[in-house]
Order: structure tokens, then C-alpha cells, then sequence
């Protein structure tokens, strides 16, 4: 190792602080050299001789080569000095001092010997990328440190990172600054389209290729993903010199091909498409330049719909640094941004902790395990805690805590398997095909192009790959297909009973809230068990099943589309959650249909899974439940309902308050009893309900509306003429000679009526609410016009001492 690298300038200065304080924080830039260099200066010193040191990388790509350049570095095999411990991995001795972990592996350390007994010193490098475990793992250790191990050394190093943060975490630590001596990086903006579709695979090929003709030199290149990588890589095919050759490099390739990225060619030039994989820690031998998407996927989960989609974002200021900072290693460099100089701005600071966008299950089982409580715990981003409050949910559907919140034996046994816990559940079954199930929900789709959502054909295909060690149709990935096959083979230690479950049941007790039933339709849609809806592709070969788990869907929130799912059958569903099913009547008002089901159901969380119809349901019940519908239906009055209406709101406060409000409020009261054989919607529209609001007076209520808003005007001739009181004015239409002799006004509800006079033939003439006035004034007007319309008919000089009439003049 070159005693010319950066971190030698501080390697003493962080040896004496740990001995003073046992916490450090160290931050030095990309190539410094601090990932190889800190771990031996350690073990090279008395004060940290008496057990191991354990460093934490946050990729098993970074774990292997961080181990493999310091076992160089000694000229000696990994599993001597150096060795590292990675899932179903692990290269270390009785002679190993330091040994690179996982963030994962370190969890299972300190959860099986919180003390750490064998360690002198715990290293959290590239810190920054702030994983889930990492921000856990830190936690349980300073716990330790300050509980049960006060000389356990902590450290924590990045490159990019909130330093100031982390060191009043870690009770105001010391920090300690390596400053680089990195060759200078030129930035070149590209004006180009920001939409992930432009971008990849056009407009990054078209860069590559430019910075080819025009530069000398291999280049790294950041994309989003293995898919991405892929595009680009076939965009690339035979547009390249031939002494150029193209290196993809993702976290899910195989280790030796991950190596042939890594390494420096003999002769010629690499191309290197990488995940952000490439970001920190990895060293890639003579990159001298770096062409940067500014994109990442990311994992985030809604803890609303419990569901995670993965989504390409914009990196954030100190991953585009990171990036910028893999060239110029040992010479000047360029960096090629795919975004304008005045976006940086729109670029956020850090990119989120995974601890405010991840599904927090695996989190508070660990957390259960530990028996600590989250709030106690130096996090340093808190989680939030309705995500809290929905691992907690999961858990327990899953029997891994209990009711309050302590771990089961259960969940012990679910902790032990590095899956997420809902997949443990299925290694736990002990059925012969879990562990490979478990392998393909946690890796990517087997199958090439394959648009069926079924998960036993991945299933299957797997299967004949395991046996016939080829893949003579070309319908799997067959990559993928041996990483699965590989995970499947570590998983199956950890399965202890036997049984004989179906795929989905096996399913089903992963994922028990997503257990749908087809609705009634042509689309294949589902509600699940968790009340949630979910839909199928029209043509999926499964959009007939009445039963289905779904184990991915999409993340949206209205109607989730699934991605893969296993058919189930009801006697399946019932076999396995016999405990959980509540048999029970229920008689509810169904929006959909728009009336009243009453069904003796079975029901699995928000599932019905069965129904026979409810006969005899007590009158109560049924009514409440049409009164439901009711509320939501609104009111359709009778026109004698309204007009009743009309006339007890014209009285005022002293009746019942008849309000649209107070009437829904009350509607029970005065509504139910007379409900018997209503049971719909169409129904309601055809009652009346004049009688049941009618009711809501008494005998002498109805006496005294009826004198001071009486129903009729009763003329002088003896005639009732119906009031009309919808506009809050009583109002009359008359002919005007059968109101002759009338010498006051007419009243209601203490108001004068409005009365609309009308001619012989029943039009309009005039309307007045002070007859005494008409009389005296209007009246002459009116007697000209219609002597001239109406002769036949008697228009006295003095009406109101005229005797009313409804005749021509020679009937009278």
C-alpha cells in the first residue's frame, strides 16, 4: 500500500482519539484510502490488539473487495489476517484480526453476543449511504458501549456526510478530516432532455460514444439499474472500437464478473456501466472518466398500503460528488453530467436514510429481539411512527411479537433466517419447495418477457433448470435462475418441520393480508384481506380464479395492479387460517347495489369469504341498515311530505324542529317505524313519507298547525283553496270575482297571503298582498281591461262591497 495515499496524514491522530475516547468520526474523500488503510494501522497497535476489528460495508460487493485489497495489501490469503463474513459466506480463521461484515451480518453478531466479547473496535465505512442495519447496528453498539462494554471502540467513516450530526450522536465524538489529494475533475454539463426515457438508453450512448472519439481512457458510467445497464449495453453493440470493451457491474452479478469490472485491463479500454454499486468503497482501476445519469432506483415503501415500488429518482448533491470523485484517481479527469449546470440546485443536499422510506418490519423485529424500545434507541433520523406502528401490525399477524409487543418463539425462530420476515414464515412451514419459493420472491423475475403473474411457473421453471442444468427454451434468465437456485440451497438448512402446503398457502402465510377474492365484473378485481383492492391484467391465464394471494403489487393506493400472485382455494385458505375466521351474521346497506344484503358470512380480516343468505333477520337490525342507506341516499319527500314540511317550518320554533338536518339526525326516531319492507333504493324513492313525519306531532300539535298555517284559505264563497307555503310565503292563485265583498287581507303563519288574482279564463291579472289597497287603487285599472276582455262577466265599481261570484252577468 502506497504510504503516499491521504489517510496516512491521520492514521496516528485516530488512533490516539479512539484510545481517549473510543469514538471517532473520520471523513475523507473518494481514493483517500481509508477503507483499507484504517483496519491495519488498528491491528497494528497494542491498544487495539485484544480482539478483532470488525468493519461494515453496506454491499457484499464492497465487502469482498475491501477484504481482498487489504489481504493484498499483506501479501497473504483472505481468511488469514483479513477475512470477511458475508450471507452464506464466510472466510475467516482462528488467525483472522479484521474482518469485513454486512451491515446484516453485524446485526446477527450483536444480537447472539451483545457484549461483543472477541472485538476491540466496530468500523462503519461509507457510513453516508445510511442502511437500515447500518443506522441499527450503530445504535445496538453504542448501547453496548455505554451499558455493558465501556473500552469497545466505535468508528464511523465516509466520504460525504453530516458529520456534525453523527459526532453529537455519538456523544459529541471527536472528528477527524483527511483532506484528498485527488488529481482535479473537470464537470461538463450536458444540455439534454431530464426524462428517464430520453436519457437512457439515447442520450447516454451518445455521450459514450463522444467521449471515445474525443478522449483517451476507460470510463465509468452510473445508471439507474441492472435494467438500465442492460439497454445501454445493447445500444452500445458494435458502435464501439474493437479495443474497447464493456463491463456491467450491479450488486446482483455473479462475484467473478463483478471482479472482471473491477480489475485493470491489460491492454486496451474499458467501459464500465454500474448501479451506484460503484459509488463508494470499490475501487476501479484506471477510470478516467465518469459520464453520471443523476439517477438512482430506490426502494420506498407506503406504510399506508403496505406495499414498496421500486421508482428512479434524481441523486442527491453528495452522490453526484461520489460519482465525480471516481475519476481523477491518478491523473485529471472529467465527469459528464447528464443535466444542466442550473439544475444542481434542484438536487437535494443527502439522499434520504433508508430508514424513512423502507419497510420497517425486519427493523422492529430486531428491535423485539434486542428488547429495546425505538424511542431509547440513537438513531440518527427517528422512524416515523405510523411505519412503526405498521411492522407492528405485520408482525403480529405474522406471530412473531404478541399483543404486547414482546418477541415470540416464533419470531425468534423467523430472526435466525436472513430473509424479510414475511419470507421466513414460508422457510418455517418446512414445505419442500419454501426455500426455493422464498429465493424467487426475494430475487428478480426468472422469466424472460413473461407478462402471466403467476408464481409457480417461476416456480416450475426454476425447477427444470435445477434439474436438466440447461436452458434449451431460452424462457428464463438463466443468471438469475442459479443465483436463486444458490440462495435456495443456503435457505434450506433453516427448514426443520415437514409439510405438505400448496404455493398458495405458502404464499398465504407470507403475505395472510393479501388474500383476495374476485369481485363480481368482467375485470378480474380483487379486494384483500386487508380491506384494500387489487386488480389483474384482463388477459392474465388467472383472471377467472375466485381466490388468489397476491405476494407483489405495484404500491398504488386506489387499486394496486399485481405483479405476481399464487392461486389458492377456499379449503386451502380455510385449512390454514381455521382460528382466524369469524363466522358471523350481517345485515349492512351495500353501496354498491344499492340496497340491503343480509348474509350469514364467513370472513377472514375484510374478507368474506363465504355467504348464505340471512333468513328471519330481527326487524331492528334490517331497519338500521336501510336507515344506512338512507343517509346516504338523502331524502325523497312525498309532495304531501314536502308540503307538510313547507307548513311546519312556516310556524317556526313552535313545533319540532323539521330541519334537513335535524331530520337526518334524527331519522331512527321518527323514520324507523315505518320502514317495514323497504329494502332498497328503489324502494325509498317510491315511499311516501308523509305519514312518518306527520307522526312527529301530536294530537294537539296538528290541531294548532292547523290553525295557524291552515292547509286552505277558505274564499267567500265558501270554496278551500290550498295554500301554498314552498317559497316561506303563503300564497293563493283565485279568480278575483270570488274574492268581491273581501274587505280585509287574508293571513297564515301570521303573514298576509299573497294573492294571484286571475281572469275569468284563469290568467295572471295581478298580485297583491293588501287587498284593501287593490281595491281602492289597481282594482280601476283592472275593471277597464277586462270589461273589454270579459263583457259577459261583472266587474262592479265597488268590489268589496259586491257579493263574489263565479258567474257571467246573466247567471247572476
Amino acid at each position: 500500500m502506497s504510504q503516499n495515499l491521504p489517510i496516512f496524514s491521520v492514521l496516528d491522530e485516530l488512533a490516539e482519539q479512539l484510545k481517549k475516547t473510543k469514538r471517532a468520526v473520520l471523513t475523507a474523500p473518494p481514493g483517500a484510502g481509508k477503507s483499507t488503510a484504517v483496519p491495519i494501522n488498528l491491528i497494528n497497535d497494542p491498544a487495539f490488539s485484544k480482539g478483532k476489528v470488525i468493519m461494515l460495508e453496506p454491499r457484499r460487493i464492497a465487502v469482498k473487495q475491501v477484504a481482498a485489497r487489504m489481504a493484498q495489501t499483506l501479501n497473504e490469503p483472505i481468511g488469514k489476517t483479513v477475512g470477511y463474513r458475508i450471507r452464506g459466506e464466510t472466510k475467516c480463521s482462528e488467525l483472522t484480526k479484521i474482518e469485513v461484515v454486512t451491515d446484516g451480518i453485524l446485526i446477527r453478531m450483536i444480537q447472539a453476543d451483545q457484549e461483543l466479547k472477541d472485538v476491540s473496535t466496530i468500523i462503519f465505512d461509507e457510513f453516508h449511504e445510511r442502511s437500515l442495519n447500518a443506522d441499527l447496528g450503530l445504535a445496538f453498539c453504542l448501547e453496548t458501549a455505554n451499558v455493558l462494554r465501556s473500552d469497545l471502540k466505535i468508528l464511523v467513516m465516509s466520504a460525504t456526510l453530516e458529520v456534525n450530526a453523527v459526532s453529537k450522536l455519538m456523544q459529541n465524538a471527536p472528528i477527524i478530516k483527511c483532506q484528498g489529494k485527488s488529481f482535479s475533475v473537470t464537470p461538463h454539463w450536458q444540455k439534454l432532455p431530464q426524462t428517464q426515457e430520453e436519457i437512457i438508453p439515447k442520450a447516454i450512448s451518445e455521450v459514450i460514444l463522444k467521449v471515445i472519439k474525443t478522449k483517451t481512457g476507460s470510463i465509468l458510467v452510473f445508471l439507474p439499474g441492472e435494467a438500465e445497464i442492460i439497454k445501454v449495453a445493447a445500444s452500445l453493440k458494435g458502435q464501439v472500437p474493437t479495443d474497447c470493451r464493456i463491463f456491467p457491474l450491479y450488486g446482483r452479478l455473479d462475484f467473478k464478473d463483478q471482479q472482471n469490472a473491477i480489475k485493470p485491463l491489460s491492454d486496451g479500454r474499458k467501459i464500465v456501466l454500474a448501479t451506484n454499486v460503484a459509488e463508494t468503497s470499490l475501487t476501479i482501476e484506471g477510470i478516467d472518466h465518469v459520464i453520471d445519469s443523476g439517477l438512482s432506483k430506490r426502494s420506498i415503501y407506503d406504510s399506508s398500503s403496505g406495499m414498496a415500488r421500486l421508482v428512479t429518482q434524481k441523486i442527491s448533491k453528495s452522490e453526484a460528488d461520489q460519482r465525480m470523485g471516481r475519476a481523477g484517481r491518478l491523473a485529471p479527469g472529467n465527469c459528464y453530467k447528464l443535466w444542466s449546470k442550473s439544475q444542481d440546485g434542484s438536487f437535494p443536499e443527502f439522499s434520504p436514510a433508508e430508514i424513512e422510506k423502507s419497510d420497517l418490519t425486519p427493523f422492529v423485529l430486531e428491535l423485539a429481539l434486542w428488547g429495546g424500545n425505538v424511542d431509547d434507541l440513537a438513531l440518527l433520523t427517528k422512524p416515523n411512527k405510523n411505519a412503526i406502528s405498521e411492522a407492528h401490525k405485520v408482525l403480529q399477524m405474522l406471530e412473531a411479537i404478541d399483543e404486547k409487543l414482546q418477541i415470540t418463539k416464533q419470531g425468534r425462530s423467523l430472526s435466525k433466517i436472513p430473509l424479510h420476515p414475511r419470507l421466513s414464515k414460508i422457510i418455517l412451514s418446512g414445505a419442500q419447495d419454501a426455500p426455493l419459493l422464498a429465493s424467487i420472491l426475494s430475487d428478480a423475475d426468472p422469466l424472460e418477457h413473461s407478462r402471466n403473474t403467476d408464481i409457480s411457473l417461476r416456480l416450475d421453471a426454476v425447477k427444470k433448470i435445477q434439474r436438466e442444468k440447461s436452458n434449451q427454451s431460452g424462457s428464463i434468465k438463466l443468471p438469475i435462475a442459479k443465483r436463486i437456485l444458490k440462495e435456495a440451497s443456503r435457505l434450506s438448512k433453516y427448514k426443520v418441520n415437514k409439510s405438505n402446503y400448496t404455493v398458495g398457502q405458502l404464499v398465504a402465510l407470507a403475505y395472510p393480508d393479501r388474500i383476495g377474492k374476485r369481485r363480481d365484473g368482467q375485470i378480474p378485481r380483487y379486494i384483500l384481506s386487508n380491506g384494500k383492492g387489487a386488480v389483474l391484467a384482463e388477459n392474465d391465464p388467472l383472471r377467472s380464479e375466485p381466490f388468489i394471494v397476491a405476494c407483489s403489487l405495484d404500491g398504488n393506493q386506489k387499486e394496486a395492479k399485481i405483479r405476481y400472485c399464487a392461486p389458492i382455494t377456499l379449503s386451502e385458505i380455510k385449512e390454514l387460517f381455521e382460528e382466524q375466521i369469524i363466522s358471523a351474521n350481517t345485515c349492512y346497506w351495500s353501496t354498491r347495489h344499492k340496497k340491503v344484503i343480509a348474509q350469514c358470512q364467513e370472513k377472514l380480516g375484510h374478507l368474506n369469504l363465504h355467504e348464505n343468505p340471512w333468513k328471519n333477520v330481527p326487524n331492528d337490525i334490517f331497519v338500521d341498515a336501510m336507515l344506512d342507506g338512507i343517509k346516504q341516499l338523502g331524502f325523497f319527500h312525498s309532495k304531501n311530505a314536502k308540503y307538510f314540511l313547507a307548513r311546519v317550518r312556516m310556524a317556526g320554533d313552535k313545533f319540532p324542529d323539521m330541519s334537513d338536518k335535524n331530520l337526518h339526525e334524527t331519522v331512527k326516531i321518527w323514520l324507523a317505524p315505518f320502514l317495514q319492507n323497504i329494502k332498497s333504493a328503489e324502494d325509498w324513492k317510491k315511499f311516501d313519507d308523509f305519514e312518518a313525519l306527520q307522526s312527529l306531532l301530536n294530537w294537539e300539535e296538528r290541531q294548532l298547525l292547523d290553525k295557524l298555517v291552515p292547509a286552505h284559505f277558505v274564499t267567500p264563497l265558501q270554496r278551500k283553496i290550498k295554500i301554498n307555503y314552498e317559497n316561506n310565503v303563503p300564497e293563493i292563485s283565485i279568480r278575483i270575482q270570488e274574492m268581491y265583498g273581501q274587505k280585509t287581507h287574508p293571513t297564515s303563519a301570521g303573514l298576509p297571503i299573497r294573492i294571484t288574482f286571475l281572469s275569468p279564463a284563469g290568467r295572471k291579472i295581478q298580485t297583491t298582498t293588501d287587498i284593501v289597497s287593490f281595491w281602492e287603487s289597481s282594482y280601476e285599472d283592472v275593471r277597464k281591461d277586462m270589461r273589454g276582455r270579459y263583457p259577459k262577466h261583472f266587474w262592479p265599481e265597488r268590489p268589496a262591497d259586491s257579493q263574489p261570484t263565479l258567474n257571467t252577468k246573466n247567471k247572476i
